[in-house]
């Protein structure tokens, strides 16, 4: 299936960017909008440097005649752009978000009464990276045509949808990224206020620690403010957090009363979790391992 006309909200982002490469083929007439100018004009038809939210004239016209609307942006400030386009939609379009959190979205689209398809999905890694061999979690109805047509072409890419609800996407993402990033910035946190030079820490380093370095330093280039969405507006990110630092704790006190059982019934409770893919995990980190040279 070819679309006519795809809007792309957040064109110039790293995920706008990564939707345009993916749809340019299969889009007639692939339409960005952004408040900065793009940085690949000839990845689309047309640019209007303009506001999701407060679209321009010509871009609101547009939308009101496009087959798809995408919004690529983090949420901060996107739900007030989907509100918009939601609006503005034809009932036989489709509007795609890339939130990383959806049951806000889920709410802004029951409130608008939206008759288009939506279909919800999040890109679990950098736009970087490419579609290839990663994980994209879809909240939406594979039944429909054009949210199915849309989900083939970024499959043809390489990618591996996984779908599930809103309520279970926030769940599993509260674990797999809120959880992640929470960890990772605490170490991070933890080490700025140490006072260590970072010069000693990498001359001592072991590959583990050198991995976790560079995943902070791949966190800080990034933009914070999908970090932060993960974060505060999961509503089951808080309980992730606090569980956390309840096993943290737990595990401090099984140390300080020197308890060598109770140290090994936490490691075989992790072996149990990771038995079922255990020796590809490994495999795994035996590759990154191998290539986390010292710096």
């Amino acid at each position: 299936m070819t679309f006519s006309t795809t809007v792309i909200v957040g064109a110039s982002g790293g995920v706008g960017r990564l939707l345009a490469s993916a749809l340019r083929d299969h889009v007639r007439d692939l339409v960005g909008l952004d408040l900065r100018p793009s940085a690949d004009p000839k990845s689309f038809t047309r640019f209007f440097v303009t506001d999701g939210a407060s679209p321009c004239t010509e871009a609101a016209a547009v939308l009101r005649q496009c087959d798809c609307a995408i919004v690529a942006t983090p949420l901060h400030g996107g739900l007030e752009s989907a509100r918009v386009i939601l609006r503005a939609l034809p009932p036989a379009a489709l509007f795609v978000d890339s939130f990383s959190v959806k049951l806000p979205i889920a709410d802004v689209v029951a409130e608008c009464g939206a008759e288009c398809e939506h279909l919800s999905i999040n890109p679990m890694f950098a736009p970087g990276v490419g579609f290839a061999g990663q994980n994209l979690a879809a909240v939406g109805d594979r039944a429909r045509l054009r949210s199915d047509a849309f989900l083939r072409i970024l499959e043809a890419l390489g990618v591996r949808v996984f779908l599930t609800t809103a309520g279970d996407h926030d769940r599993l993402a509260a674990s797999v990224q809120a959880a992640t990033h929470f960890a990772m910035l605490s170490l991070g946190g933890l080490l700025a206020a140490g006072g260590q030079p970072l010069g000693a820490l990498l001359a001592m380093s072991s590959p583990p620690f050198r991995i976790c370095l560079a995943l902070l330093a791949r966190m800080s280039m990034a933009d914070n403010h999908a970090y932060w969405d993960v974060q505060a507006s999961n509503r089951f990110a808080a309980d992730i957090r606090h569980a956390f630092l309840n096993e943290a704790a737990a595990l401090q006190a099984t140390i300080d009363a020197d308890d060598w059982p109770g140290f090994d019934r936490a490691f075989k409770r992790i072996s149990g979790l990771l038995k079922p893919s255990a020796e590809d995990l490994s495999a795994l980190a035996e590759q990154l391992v191998a290539n986390a040279v010292s710096l």
